[in-house]
């Protein structure tokens, strides 16, 4: 949604034009959960976004993403759904509106093929994509055992039984969203979102 957020800033300005958002971006991209989980308390620093660590700005609500779009290799669920609960667990020492942001689905054809895609033969593009959707069905689970709210934008994103809409995702590399999708899940997060 941009490097600082700017495509769901513009969309809580239209929704709430009387009120100021700061919003921080920690996401790092290629990282999978057990990274994440371990940089959580740390200063950060990525391109132009430098900050301090979550943990001294207070924020009155965190939203994390699932890191589902990147497994373990080899795949490895139980540790993934371990690093996720150590993860939601660390957000809501900080502040008790914790959210889990389920990202788009994966295209079911062509997931990674593009000018900058990864390029996968069919056979591992479609592998990869599946283990996405078990990751990303099981942050659902570990979200409602820790017992955070979900923001679904995987399961409202879904043309079939567990595949993502292809409009949502960059044609340039077949995985990231697309502005489609950025919109998409912008328009997810404000509609999930209660306000205290």
């Amino acid at each position: 949604m941009g490097e600082k957020l700017e495509i769901l800033q513009k969309e809580l300005y239209r929704s709430y034009p009387k009120t100021t958002f700061k919003l921080y971006n920690y996401g790092i991209g290629a990282q999978n959960i057990e990274t994440g989980a371990a940089r959580f308390e740390n200063d950060f620093a990525n391109k132009e976004r430098v900050y301090p660590p979550i943990t001294t700005i207070k924020p009155d609500i965190i939203i994390l993403g699932t890191f589902a779009y990147n497994p373990f290799v080899p795949q490895d669920l139980e540790k993934y759904k371990t690093q996720l609960a150590i993860l939601i667990q660390k957000a809501k020492n900080v502040t008790p509106q914790v959210y889990l942001l389920t990202e788009i689905g994966p295209k079911k054809t062509g997931f990674g093929k593009g000018e900058f895609g990864v390029n996968w033969s069919e056979n591992q593009a479609y592998q990869q994509a599946l283990f996405i959707i078990e990751q990303l069905k099981a942050a659902t689970a570990v979200a409602s055992e820790q017992g955070i709210p979900v923001i679904n934008a995987y399961k409202r994103s879904l043309i079939d039984d567990s595949f993502g809409n292809p409009i949502y995702v960059r044609k340039e590399d077949g995985i990231h969203p697309s502005y489609e999708g950025h919109l998409f899940i912008s328009k997810a997060i404000i509609s999930s979102l209660k306000f205290r």
